[in-house]
């Protein structure tokens, strides 16, 4: 209004400018009407093109400039954002799209402009969802949320999504809707990797406490049965009745362990293992637990196969494998159970995905044609306490730890399942250079001579057992119930003690500590520690620094008698 008002009062004044310069100069009395009104709108154009110029074409102008500069801006910054951006109508049909979110769903402007969106977003269709979005845009002007969504190729993917409705028509009214999403699944995974990590974290805590205690009452327990089989050698049968109980005391043991090391808390006692022959045994021993309804196959390969290998682990790896095999095949008309070993090469399809570095492998596969596994829990079967099974039935640790073995001896993993159609655990594992047959010799028992032995252990029973034992043994014994108490009695008997053998976890005193300082009072004293632990979680480069050795709970008479002998003999173990 106020541009028109301008040129409406130039365009006056410029007309009466020129009506008074042609009378002044007389031209209307010269020329004729037609003459005199085309010179009078060439003058007229003249005088007001520039304020028309000044006054509203180039402010125009610029103005379009402008706005164009800024909308090219606006659309390549939603183009380009990160986040994927939808423009739908109020109708739910998708006017707009940018490049992030066709990266992120898969979907081209083709197949997606025009569309409903709900058409590539399932959720939206329900009844349950539209209520709880209305409701949201009523209140707060905005919906926002997290789902699970479906790329084009049906894999799935976290979208943290906001909706907002706008007015493009100025009217008050709604009428299209702006939805920002943000693919959340490497954080999903991240924060998953965190909630295991803490898992793990409180497993080995937990495990760690119980392992303490658990060995202490075994190494009372193994010497106990010692001193019983002592005294009924004549009676055959209780004798041998006890030597079972000393080797399930044992087999005790080889599962506080594996606890351990599943909670990467102990140490992975590896040997040369032949492969073959143990995979036998394990199987037969596996086989005893199963049902007789099922049909139960072993395939071994002839050709020798050595890995550096945990037996103990190793036969856990079976044990789990083959139960959940059990569970799988669970109401079948003809349930069948398979293990398979033989070699592969890095080649070997299961094998080549994930880049093998040695030249031979083991492929131990263990086989069932049960109900299978769906496809969205293959990549969580691994997970602790993750499982599909009722409650009661399952921990979710069995996998985890079939994992964890498998990562522990440099191996693999692959599993192939259908479900309904059967599973397949493949365990790869790396082979050695053949070893020989030759086996160790067992332990004796060594006699002592009448030596002073200080024995140092918080747990009473564990203290007065250890005192019998090495008594028998033909040792005289110093106990004392804590560190503080040993130092005290090297210093009074320093010329008497021969060794120490002393617990590492004690109140008061810790053992390592109390080995520093005794080493300070007797240097030459042989000191050897006694722990349920993994030595590098409870014995620092200090004390290993100053001690002969670490024997683990709980230990046999004969290995006790052999360490003291080698000490004695002043051989470092």
């Amino acid at each position: 209004m106020r541009v028109a008002l301008q040129l409406l009062a130039v365009i006056v004044s410029a007309e009466v400018s020129i009506m008074l310069l042609f009378s002044w100069l007389g031209i209307d009395d010269v020329l004729s009407p037609l003459p005199l009104a085309i010179a009078d709108a060439f003058l007229l154009s003249a005088v007001i093109a520039f304020p028309l110029y000044y006054w509203f074409i180039r402010p125009l102008k610029s103005t379009i400039r402008t706005s164009q500069a800024k909308l090219g801006m606006l659309a390549s910054a939603v183009e380009n954002a990160g986040d994927g951006i939808i423009i739908t109508r109020r109708d739910g049909a998708i006017e707009y799209v940018n490049q992030a979110f066709r990266e992120m769903s898969g979907y081209s402007d083709d197949e997606l402009i025009g569309k409903q969106v709900a058409s590539i977003e399932d959720y939206m269709a329900t009844t349950e969802w539209k209520e709880q979005f209305l409701r949201s845009i009523r209140h707060f002007g905005v919906w926002k949320g997290e789902q699970w969504e479906k790329r084009r190729n049906g894999e799935k993917y976290l979208a943290e999504i906001t909706v907002t409705p706008i007015d493009l028509t100025s009217s008050e009214k709604i009428t299209h809707f702006v939805t920002i999403k943000q693919d959340n699944t490497k954080r999903h995974e991240l924060e998953s990797q965190l909630r295991h990590a803490q898992k793990m974290e409180a497993v080995g805590t937990l495990v760690g406490g119980i392992a303490h205690d658990f060995n202490n009452m075994l190494s009372g327990l193994t010497g106990q049965l010692y001193l019983a089989k002592g005294k009924i050698k004549d009676n055959e049968e209780v004798y041998e009745r006890l030597t079972k109980m000393e080797a399930l005391t044992f087999r005790a043991a080889d599962m506080v362990n594996q606890l351990l090391t599943f909670a990467r808390k102990g140490a992975v006692n590896k040997t040369s293992l032949v492969i073959n022959s143990f995979i036998k045994e394990a199987s037969k021993l596996a086989q005893v637990g199963l049902p007789e309804n099922i049909e139960f196959h072993c395939d071994i390969t002839d050709e020798r196969m050595v890995a550096y290998a945990d037996a103990t682990q190793l036969q856990q790896v079976m044990m789990n494998l083959i139960n959940n095999a059990r569970d799988a095949v669970d109401g079948r008309e003809h349930p069948v159970i398979q293990v398979t070993l033989d070699g592969a090469t890095p080649e070997h399809p299961s094998l080549s995905q994930f880049k093998p570095t040695e030249s031979r492998y083991a492929e131990l596969c263990v086989m069932d044609n049960g109900c299978g596994i769906r496809k969205e829990h293959l990549s969580r079967i691994m997970e602790p306490f993750f499982t599909t099974k009722e409650q009661g039935k399952g921990t979710g640790l069995g996998l985890a730890m079939v994992h964890g073995v498998v990562q522990s001896h440099h191996g693999f993993v692959a599993v192939e399942s259908e479900e309904g159609g059967g599973t397949a655990f493949r365990f790869f594992l790396p082979l050695v250079e053949a070893a020989s047959d030759e086996t160790g010799e067992m332990e004796v028992i060594h006699q002592g001579h009448g030596e002073f032995v200080l024995l140092v252990d918080d747990d009473v029973i564990v203290r007065e057992t250890g005192r019998e034992v090495l008594e028998q043994l033909g040792y005289n014994v110093f106990v004392a119930e804590d560190g503080d108490r040993a130092v005290r009695l090297c210093r009074e008997y320093a010329n008497h003690i021969s060794a120490v053998i002393m617990d590492v976890v004690m109140p008061h005193v810790q053992g390592g500590e109390a080995a520093i300082q005794i080493k300070k009072i007797c240097p030459g004293l042989p000191i050897v520690l006694a722990t349920g632990y993994d030595q590098s979680h409870v014995v620092d480069e200090s004390v290993l620094s100053v001690i002969e050795g670490i024997i683990s709970k709980p230990y046999s008479p004969e290995r006790l008698s052999s360490v003291l002998h080698e000490l004695l003999r002043g051989n470092v173990t």
